[in-house]
């Protein structure tokens, strides 16, 4: 069983997991727009919570998919789940830290906007995954939502920074405005991609077009 044809049953699963959820999503339907027997679908997974758990591991684990394996694919432990999603919830606190130990900005407000729409890139569907799908996938769900807090929190916190240092316009109720700004890289990062699946918008002229509107709302 060639890579390919995994990696394109990977893709359309994150995509209906995340537009149906897992209750909603048939395994037929999957096979047919994957181009693969439902037979077949069931040759590569040992089921639909296989095929869920094994989104969440390549998803987590961008390297993952082009490994070897041994079908059919059974379901991923949770530990293992777990551990790979720690390791991506550390890499992204790393990644969008602004200040360094003295508190001081290290690093400017356009920078900072571009790692987050980077991070979003590599890592948003599968975390949304996560929550959409908590009725299967709960400890992965509160370990998840707990540093979502954490991150927009940290978001409004930023902002302030910005605001104060003269990097972005004065604003009120940061808290509305990291809505404003999720919302937008989410758009332009993820959902793009799963509403127009077909569309040959690359991904780089996407985060051009998000950086500018970002750009254009905030910076004086």
């Amino acid at each position: 069983m060639g890579n390919e044809r995994l990696k394109k049953v990977y893709t359309v699963a994150s995509r209906y997991f995340n537009q149906k959820r897992y209750t909603n999503t048939k395994m037929a339907e999957i096979a047919k727009e994957s181009e693969v027997a439902v037979g077949t679908l069931y040759s590569m997974f040992t089921g639909k919570e296989a095929l869920l758990s094994f989104t969440i591991l390549c998803g987590l684990d961008r390297e993952r998919l082009s490994h070897e394996f041994s079908m059919p694919i059974p379901t991923v432990d949770t530990a293992v789940l777990q551990r790979h999603l720690r390791m991506v919830l550390d890499h992204i606190k790393e990644a969008v830290g602004i200040t360094d130990e003295q508190g001081n900005i290290r690093k400017d407000f356009m920078s900072c906007a571009g790692d987050i729409y980077d991070i979003f890139t590599d890592y948003l569907l599968v975390l949304d995954n996560i929550e959409k799908n908590r009725q299967v996938l709960e400890e992965l769900s509160q370990t998840y939502l707990s540093e979502k807090r954490w991150f927009f929190e940290e978001l409004a916190r930023y902002l302030r920074l910005y605001a104060e240092a003269g990097q972005i316009c004065p604003i009120s109720h940061p808290e509305i405005h990291v809505e404003f700004l999720i919302s937008t890289f989410s758009w332009w990062s993820t959902n793009i991609w799963l509403s127009f699946p077909n569309t040959d918008l690359t991904r780089g002229e996407a985060r051009e077009i998000c950086m500018s509107i970002i750009r254009r709302a905030y910076c004086p």
